[in-house]
């Protein structure tokens, strides 16, 4: 069961990429989570795909976990692409606000809201 902690599922909104995050992102997940989104992460470029990582399913994440997280947003930032965080559970946000994660990322209450601010800075961009 441990390599089945978190399953990530994919869905496009026009020019934005939605990966919703279930289960827990730990020491036995954390490279399951890394081979998920590299691929996605591979097309978040400036004038590319945006990304929403949408954690409402997501109930723990270790510091194996932030680690993927870490190299995901240093990895878009180098491309200059957009990844965007919504819908954190409490315990969740608890953790990325001790370990300073929420510096590292634009969050949102919701998916939806997450897409409006992604087609507002688009549209102020054009």
């Amino acid at each position: 069961m441990a390599e089945d902690t978190v399953r990530v599922t994919e869905a496009r909104h026009g020019s934005t990429v939605v990966l919703n995050v279930v289960g827990r992102v730990d020491h036995n997940s954390a490279n399951t989570f890394q081979a998920a989104v590299a691929p996605v992460l591979a097309r978040c470029a400036a004038g590319g795909d945006a990304l929403v990582i949408d954690l409402a399913g997501m109930d723990y994440i270790s510091s194996a976990g932030l680690r993927v997280f870490m190299i995901m947003s240093r990895e878009c930032k180098a491309r200059q692409g957009r990844i965007v965080l919504a819908a954190m559970q409490p315990l969740v946000r608890e953790i990325f606000d001790i370990s300073k994660f929420t510096l590292l990322f634009e969050i949102h209450a919701s998916v939806d809201a997450a897409l409006a601010a992604l087609r507002a800075a688009g549209e102020a961009g054009a």
